[in-house]
């Protein structure tokens, strides 16, 4: 840290010793009438200054120890030299309008180089031209900004009107999807959506996953979804408890009211609608690349892998669940 302070201000006092070279160099080369004496001397200081600031030995190892300077000596005698110029509240006033955030520019006086422009307007006896010719400013008045805001956006009614043209469109998509999906309507008027590659049957080792769906867009539409968890073979398993394992976690669902059928096979099965807060499982179902379910029961178990059909059809039965809940929510 202190290796890098002495780096910082190095470089602070060659930023100003090369701001004092430039101001003197500009009144020379400007012809002002500030003392030729006067800006020859600070142009040294500032060189030896700059010099100073890279290396403070340099000049007494040159000299054999006659030349050596002290920084605060150095920089007292530019200031002092700055003073005489006019220059040195100048800079103060730039370096606080940098430091501002504001467009600065140094000024310099140029009456010397005024007066010959003058000179040649008097001597002549043509109109001076016109960038050396005195202009008065014209006061332009001030005209207040245009506001890019359309207030017309922020009409009530027009904001409602976007609003159901916006819902319009997602229960158009909504229903586009639902067609591509087979459907069956039971005698309460519940629509039950399910993936038309997978069999809507229980008499199999299976997850299937579907949507039931009540009333109609757009207000009175309701829907949830469903996850059948079957199994079929010849031992009887007795259901209580499903298990699923994805690539990342670890889930336990609670097998309730299970169904059974026998006949040379026995066939079991479950419903499942995950609450609001387990549809997350069903993101990790549907995205892992393998998901084990273990059908855990009072008599034996069954253990199978979600097959690619079904976690497929599981993405889309969610898809269509969220365009549904995107719709009802705009």
């Amino acid at each position: 840290m202190n290796y890098l302070g002495i780096l910082l201000k190095r470089l602070c006092i060659f930023i100003f010793f090369s701001i004092t070279l430039f101001v003197s160099y500009r009144h020379l080369t400007l012809g002002t009438e500030t003392s030729v004496l006067l800006l020859i001397a600070l142009i040294v200081i500032a060189v030896l200054g700059m010099i100073h600031a890279i290396n403070p030995y340099v000049l007494k190892k040159i000299s054999n120890g006659l030349l050596h300077f002290s920084t605060n000596f150095l920089i007292m005698i530019a200031c002092l030299g700055l003073l005489m110029t006019g220059d040195l509240s100048n800079i103060v006033t730039q370096a606080e309008a940098l430091l501002k955030g504001e467009k600065a520019s140094l000024k310099f006086n140029e009456k010397a180089s005024s007066d010959k422009s003058m000179d040649l307007t008097e001597t002549s006896g043509e109109d001076a031209p016109s960038h050396l010719a005195p202009q008065e400013k014209e006061k332009k008045k001030k005209t207040p900004p245009k506001s890019d805001i359309d207030l017309s956006s922020l009409d009530p009614v027009v904001l409602l009107q976007k609003q159901q043209e916006k819902q319009a469109k997602l229960y158009k998509k909504l229903d586009t999807s639902l067609e591509k999906l087979d459907k069956v309507v039971d005698s309460g008027n519940i629509v039950y959506y399910y993936n038309s590659y997978l069999e809507n049957e229980h008499e199999s080792n299976q997850v299937f996953p579907y949507i039931s769906s009540i009333g109609k867009p757009p207000d009175s539409m309701h829907m949830n979804i469903w996850l059948r968890f079957s199994y079929a073979g010849e031992k009887e398993i007795n259901l209580k408890e499903i298990t699923i394992e994805t690539d990342q976690e670890h889930y336990e669902l609670v097998a309730s009211q299970p169904k059974i059928d026998r006949d040379e096979n026995v066939w079991e099965w479950v419903d499942v609608s995950p609450n609001e807060a387990k549809i997350t499982m069903l993101r990790d179902m549907a995205e892992s690349k393998k998901v084990k379910i273990i059908l855990q029961g009072k008599e034996n178990d069954s253990e199978r892998t979600m097959t690619k059909a079904e976690r497929d059809a599981l993405k889309e039965i969610l898809a269509v669940y969220d365009l549904n809940k995107k719709a009802k929510s705009t």
